[in-house]
């Protein structure tokens, strides 16, 4: 975390995270970039989003995703996910009583399902869920 100009908070940049088809997770600090004041240096930062599995939410390629890191989600909500414990996607979060169903938010890609067990033993895991958008014009 940074300061920006009269106090900003300004939030890292770690990474690309595919809106698309799963990619391996690399965390390295691309940057930084300003937040709203609610945020949280400590607990948020963003991804930057490449691929368009996600377009029909607004979420489009190139754009800034915040990321709250948390462990859970909701049903619905829009969480950034590490599968295989080294593919990360951007995905809705759908629970299900067996499984979590990480759904795209384009037609052209299929939702993908994953074992709760995979969750409960770590081979899977939610990294945060998305807070804001930030695109430049």
């Amino acid at each position: 975390m940074k300061e920006g100009e009269a106090g900003q908070i300004l939030l890292s940049v770690l990474g690309v995270i595919r809106a698309g088809l799963p990619t391996l997770a690399a965390q390295e600090v691309l940057g930084y970039a300003a937040a709203d004041d609610d945020a949280s240096p400590k607990s948020d930062f963003y991804l930057r989003v490449s691929g368009d599995s996600m377009k029909n939410a607004g979420i489009q390629d190139g754009d800034l995703v915040q990321i709250h890191q948390q462990s859970t989600a909701e049903n619905g909500q829009i969480v950034a996910c590490i599968v295989n414990r080294e593919d990360a996607t951007l995905k809705r979060f759908y629970r299900q009583e067996d499984f979590v169903l990480l759904q795209p938010e384009n037609p052209d890609y299929a939702p993908r399902i994953v074992p709760i067990t995979d969750f409960d033993n770590g081979l899977s895991r939610i990294v945060g869920v998305a807070t804001r958008l930030v695109r430049k014009l």
